[in-house]
């Protein structure tokens, strides 16, 4: 299979993307997190952890868009906040996926290359163990909970 099938003939992505439905819903979430982490770092309408008892539970309104929750925190001023934090854990979960996966990766091919083919071997098997195991704890957690 083309690995290019989705790029048109004059070789432009973003024309060939903007096509796929999937691409264009991905696109918007991504950018809406990322205007509201740097909207956060400017201005959130109230102080994310402040709490105010009165106000618990209230409905959305024009002093709190999208309401309070239990402890009177304003949700909107958290979401803003919480986007700082998810675009965080994003990049830190990539960076330590990649220097582990380079690492390891770099690892076999130069012990492959001397003669040592039994490291790639182990290096390998580790790492399908390490993909394998999460999904299977997935499936024995469905597995508890649904019987």
């Amino acid at each position: 299979m083309n690995m290019h099938a989705n790029v048109n003939a004059d070789g432009n992505f973003l024309r060939a993307a903007r096509r796929h439905k999937s691409f264009v819903a991905g696109a918007a979430i991504t950018l809406a997190l990322l205007l509201a982490a740097a909207v956060s770092l400017v201005w959130t309408p109230y102080a994310p952890a402040e709490l105010d008892i009165p106000n618990k539970l209230a409905a959305p309104s024009l002093s709190h868009w999208l309401g309070t929750d239990s402890l009177g925190r304003d949700v909107f001023s958290q979401l803003l906040a919480g986007a700082q934090n998810s675009i965080l854990v994003g990049l830190l979960a990539v960076a330590i996926g990649m220097g582990l996966g380079v690492t390891l990766g770099c690892i076999a091919s130069a012990q492959r290359a001397v003669g040592h083919a039994w490291i790639e071997e182990v290096i390998m098997r580790a790492s399908d163990l390490a993909f394998a195991f999460p999904a299977l704890l997935t499936a024995i957690m469905l597995g508890e909970v649904y019987g």
